[in-house]
């Protein structure tokens, strides 16, 4: 156990850069600085490019189609924007407890939102419904950063192949996409397992750098690029790589998935003792606890003011959350906590406590000792 985060439970927000994701950032920051388009920069082209690959094998996709880029909230709008602008006329679904970067790209196109079960789980037969023959793109978050949700994205992939064969060659495409920022260190992320077309993947989410990441794009999806430039990123993605993030979250991507199995094992043992002890001092965990990322915890506690709560176990030295980091100082209801259907009243009454690789047993028991001391 690292003592330094012992009291850190907001790994969903963000993780620490891992010792070995910044080994291997240091040399493109002075040695190899090279742009990795200029001519005698061939080193540089071949690590970038086999970076690509590595990423590739673990998504289980083909490197053509990995797009390095600055996190998911820039995956996310490159998928779905890019999409759509290849697509005139088409339109989008989105489930109603997506990240904002996802949720706002409904402001400036047609589409519309699938809602949730109270458990978070999307509705399927909510889906069929919405889908009509305009709808090009489903895009459907995996695992939710504030309710750990983890949705089936085998079954939604299902339905949309049913969709496909109805439409036929002539008609138009339908994509699934899907935002796995908080999937990597506990889950499956094989995209074509998944059956998804393209997915949006975080390395500031896996102990890699902040602002650094990829997109999955199917090599039979149409899309075009956002930004225009010197074609990097075979056009998708224009602007010089940042070479030594792309290796830092290449590193911490490899790590985190060869550890997910234990990782998951280990976590959802640390989650179950968490959860008992919220529940005998009252509180109510939200979402649900059998489709759930085992490093998750949303729980309210009646008539207590979740900023409260959480000022005063910052006191004693624990980080938790009151959900997304996007919006602790808007002071707006969380959409995802409207969408299970809980009250302003339930929505102030919630934290979020999520746990990562430095938290062990006895920093659970830390935690449960002092919201016990401040619940009483």
């Amino acid at each position: 156990m690292n003592n330094t985060y012992t009291g850190f439970f907001d790994y969903a927000s963000a993780t620490p850069l891992s010792s070995a994701a910044l080994e291997v950032m240091t040399p493109y920051f002075a040695n190899s600085f090279y742009n990795p388009s200029a001519i005698y920069a061939d080193n540089v082209k071949a690590d970038l490019e086999l970076a690509r690959q590595k990423a590739a094998s673990i998504l289980g996709v083909k490197a053509n189609e990995i797009i390095f880029t600055a996190g998911c909230t820039e995956a996310n709008n490159i998928a779905l924007q890019g999409v759509l602008r290849a697509h005139p006329g088409g339109t989008v679904l989105v489930s109603a407890i997506e990240h904002d970067s996802v949720l706002s790209v409904l402001d400036d196109h047609e589409g519309n939102v699938i809602p949730v079960h109270p458990s978070g789980l999307v509705s399927v037969e909510a889906l069929e419904t919405l889908i009509d023959d305009d709808v090009v793109m489903v895009s459907i978050v995996y695992a939710n950063n504030e309710i750990g949700t983890v949705q089936n994205l085998r079954e939604i992939s299902k339905v949309l192949d049913s969709i496909r064969q109805k439409r036929g060659a002539s008609g138009r495409p339908i994509y699934l996409h899907t935002d796995a920022a908080q999937a990597a260190n506990t889950l499956n992320i094989k995209a074509r397992t998944l059956g998804v077309q393209l997915m949006s993947v975080n390395g500031g989410k896996l102990y890699g750098p902040k602002g650094s990441g990829c997109l999955f794009v199917g090599s039979e999806v149409g899309i075009s690029p956002l930004l225009f430039g010197g074609d990097q990123e075979f056009g998708i993605r224009s602007g010089t790589e940042n070479i030594p993030s792309i290796m830092g979250f290449v590193r911490s991507l490899e790590d985190a998935v060869s550890n997910s199995r234990n990782e998951h094992l280990r976590l959802q043992k640390l989650q179950c003792i968490a959860v008992s002890a919220f529940e005998h001092l009252g509180g109510v965990v939200n979402g649900s606890l059998s489709s759930r990322l085992p490093s998750n915890i949303s729980v309210r506690f009646d008539g207590i003011d979740n900023e409260e709560l959480i000022m005063r176990l910052n006191q004693r030295g624990f980080k938790v959350a009151s959900g997304s980091a996007c919006h602790a100082a808007s002071g707006d209801m969380s959409t995802v906590l409207s969408a299970i259907g809980l009250t302003n009243k339930q929505a102030r009454e919630t934290i979020r406590v999520s746990m990562g690789k430095y938290t062990d047993e006895q920093s659970v028991n830390g935690l449960i000792a002092a919201i016990t001391q401040i619940l009483a």
